[in-house]
């Protein structure tokens, strides 16, 4: 028999692959809804063009927890002025050991090392007022709409309008993050896979109001850092790999429900079998080699 942990996760996948928002509402995952949102506006219907910064000298971090410590170490080694806004007293006392804890990792990749960087880093805790020049917002909240558009609204007060905002939701839409703001041009979800620093994907996802201008900037913004960026056409709950990850979650769960394997089993015959062609090849060239 499964754990409850097990069919949790079971139905959150399923949740994912229905196109349904478990990272918004119950309510609406209850009601079986749908999103669907129109594909980004074009250059000639943007209603503003912006000069995006293609480098990003300085980077605001919000949110000093797991995520945004990461995203601070990488851009610190790649010698960023990295400014990060939290509130919270504790997470800005463990933002400078969570990166030394990570820049042995930073250097073995050839990244560079965050700690001969410190000169570069503000840890500004609640003023907001210290993102004011930054080039790049990159926000790590908490999954809740209401708590990132309080969080918007803050950063908008200060930042120019040439600032990017990306956020590293992985369950929110962007369409509904941009909604209300001042400049929703410019917002996009710039979501990793954690841990930041050391995964190179990062899944960018425009919404409905996104220019294209700023999507052509946050991937060279990205790039530019060592990640890599796959720009996704429409936004979709859980955007690309944690759906694919989801989807193999499912019928791994399906299996051990069957008793025809336990999870160990499964784990040893991805690890052994399709998982290093996976991360070398992806799945579209494996099933082709066959």
């Amino acid at each position: 028999m499964l754990s409850e942990s097990y069919l949790s996760v079971c139905v959150l996948s399923i949740c994912f692959l229905e196109d349904r928002r478990p990272g918004l509402s119950m309510q609406r995952i209850a009601a079986g809804r749908l999103t669907i949102s129109p594909s980004p506006l074009t250059s000639q219907e943007s209603s503003m063009h912006r000069a995006f910064s293609h480098d990003a000298a300085s980077v605001g971090i919000v949110g000093a927890g797991t995520i945004g410590s990461s995203w601070a170490a990488l851009f610190l080694a790649t010698g960023r002025r990295v400014t990060v806004v939290d509130s919270d007293p504790q997470a800005m006392a463990r933002l400078r050991p969570s990166i030394e804890a990570v820049a042995g990792d930073l250097v073995a990749l050839g990244i560079g090392d965050p700690r001969s960087h410190w000169d570069r880093l503000t840890a500004a805790g609640g003023d907001w007022g210290a993102l004011a020049g930054v080039d790049l917002v990159q926000e790590n909240g908490p999954e809740s709409l209401a708590a990132k558009r309080g969080i918007y609204a803050a950063v908008e007060a200060v930042v120019p309008p040439g600032t990017l905002i990306a956020s590293s939701t992985s369950g929110l839409m962007p369409s509904d993050l941009q909604d209300g703001a001042r400049h929703p041009d410019r917002f996009l979800i710039g979501h990793p896979f954690n841990p930041p620093h050391l995964l190179p994907l990062v899944e960018l996802v425009p919404g409905r109001l996104t220019a294209p201008e700023a999507v052509a900037a946050a991937e060279a913004v990205y790039l530019a850092v060592g990640k890599v960026p796959v720009v996704l056409r429409r936004e979709i709950a859980g955007h690309l790999a944690t759906r694919l990850v989801a989807a193999l979650w499912r019928e791994a769960v399906y299996l051990v429900e069957q008793g025809v394997c336990d999870l160990d089993d499964i784990d040893r015959a991805i690890a052994a079998g399709p998982g290093p062609r996976w991360a070398v090849l992806g799945q579209g060239l494996s099933y082709h080699l066959g």
